[in-house]
């Protein structure tokens, strides 16, 4: 059996055929992670645990660390959760008690 010295050609060949196949596997993993569901439970998009809706009166905005969000409290006694980043830029939205408003 003779040994083929193996070219320029086609060492190029495979490699770049190697780094093809490798670019196309990482494209399907990022887009599959894209795409999967995230399961995350006391973070944003998650589940919290904040106790009865009752002990929050009507009116009140309660800020929720865990989750980055404001919880509110409305008049009419629903409730409204609101994320404390904006969502254009990503500026922290403060409260402020005193106005009683978002700044």
């Amino acid at each position: 059996m003779t040994k083929r010295k193996m070219s320029r050609r086609d060492f190029l060949n495979l490699t770049w055929g190697a780094l093809a196949a490798l670019t196309v596997t990482e494209m399907a993993v990022v887009g599959l992670r894209f795409l999967s569901p995230r399961v995350t439970e006391g973070e944003f998009g998650g589940t919290f645990n904040i106790g009865h809706y009752d002990q929050y009166p009507p009116g009140s905005v309660t800020p929720v660390e865990a989750g980055r969000f404001y919880l509110t409290r409305l008049a009419d006694g629903g409730i409204l959760a609101i994320y404390r980043r904006c969502t254009h830029l990503g500026c922290a939205v403060p409260y402020d008690q005193a106005s009683g408003s978002f700044v």
